[in-house]
């Protein structure tokens, strides 16, 4: 019940969803293209010059 009043919705048929290989396809991309970007912003570049040897 709403501020409007009632609502009645009438099922008239329920589809399930179904796992084919184009849909698992795209979610897997999702997925690791989150990871990657995830992977990105959590990398620390550090730079050790030391190369052990002394300049002439």
């Amino acid at each position: 019940m709403t501020s409007k009043g009632v609502h009645l919705i009438l099922v008239e048929e329920i589809i399930e969803a179904q796992l084919d290989d184009n849909l698992r396809s795209k979610i897997l991309l999702n997925l690791f293209s989150e990871w990657t970007k995830q992977q990105v912003e959590q990398f620390e570049v550090t730079k050790n010059l030391d190369l052990g040897y002394q300049a002439a």
